[in-house]
């Protein structure tokens, strides 16, 4: 018997009025969910559709609010460090800020091993 988990994942579409949301459902979730399914259960059950609202509301909010005070200063400070422009993006969004940081925290750290940690303050 195959390894589930190394079976390609489900593709999915969420539509909410002229949206469509893309999206994939790894293979175990999309048998639990025919599963369930086939034992009766509603998918368009008030629960499960305020749960998906809560979820995806959450993640909007993530994507489209801006960086913190923290982010932008850690930003700065790797930018500065590495010689790098921080992404007009980056400066916008707070997933896109986290993004940034964390595609150079590591070269980051890197340099501050070598050019000294005291020029970076707490980072």
């Amino acid at each position: 018997m195959s390894n589930l988990l190394n079976e390609d994942p489900v593709s999915g579409v969420l539509v909410v009025d002229d949206i469509l949301i893309d999206f994939e459902i790894p293979v175990p979730l999309w048998n639990a969910m025919r599963r369930q399914r086939n034992a009766g259960f509603d998918f368009k059950s008030p629960s499960l559709s305020n749960l998906i609202t809560e979820h995806l509301t959450d993640l909007l909010r993530f994507q489209f609010r801006p960086p913190s005070e923290g982010q932008m200063t850690f930003s700065q400070v790797i930018a500065v460090a590495l010689n790098l422009e921080i992404p007009i993006e980056a400066q916008l969004s707070a997933a896109e800020a986290q993004r940034f940081i964390s595609q150079n925290v590591k070269d980051f750290y890197a340099h501050r091993n070598v050019y000294g940690r005291r020029r970076w303050g707490r980072f």
